[in-house]
């Protein structure tokens, strides 16, 4: 699991992710769904679209720095 956290921080791995959802997203692919339902059309677009916020809420949380202070608390008010 280590090597994925490694592997989620580098940029060559966010462009391969940004060049494969572009795709899920392209013409070519989303043309395959013309003949089907619409209701699997709409489900494929979800599912691509969740697995692509899912995929940047853990990169964004692998990548963040680490606070040394740990977590910020408001004194200002009283």
């Amino acid at each position: 699991m280590a090597h994925l956290g490694n592997m989620l921080g580098k940029t060559e791995f966010h462009l391969f992710l940004f060049c494969l959802f572009f795709l899920f997203f392209n013409w070519p692919l989303l043309t395959l769904l013309e003949g089907t339902r619409p209701a699997s059309g709409f489900l494929y677009l979800y599912a691509v679209w969740s697995l692509l916020v899912v995929l940047l809420a853990v990169i964004a949380r692998q990548v963040r720095p680490a606070s040394p202070a740990g977590p910020v608390t408001d004194t200002t008010r009283k």
